[in-house]
């Protein structure tokens, strides 16, 4: 009974570090995507904002019934 004990321990505490490494690599990927947005923002102009808001709209009608 002590061994499976420890085993679960063990096993519970491998989870527990894949799982904290698993939520560093997703803040990091989360990080390089706000910043590509951030970088894609800059270069959009008032009219590219306009035109890409029109066309979401638009789109949004055609697929709600």
């Amino acid at each position: 009974m002590e061994a499976s004990w420890r085993e679960c321990a063990f096993n519970t505490e491998e989870a527990l570090k894949a799982a904290n490494t698993e939520v560093v690599n997703q803040r990091e990927r989360i990080a390089e995507l706000l910043g590509q947005l951030a970088g894609l923002q800059g270069e959009w102009t008032d009219t590219d904002v306009m035109r890409i808001t029109t066309t979401n709209v638009g789109l949004q009608r055609e697929v709600r019934p």
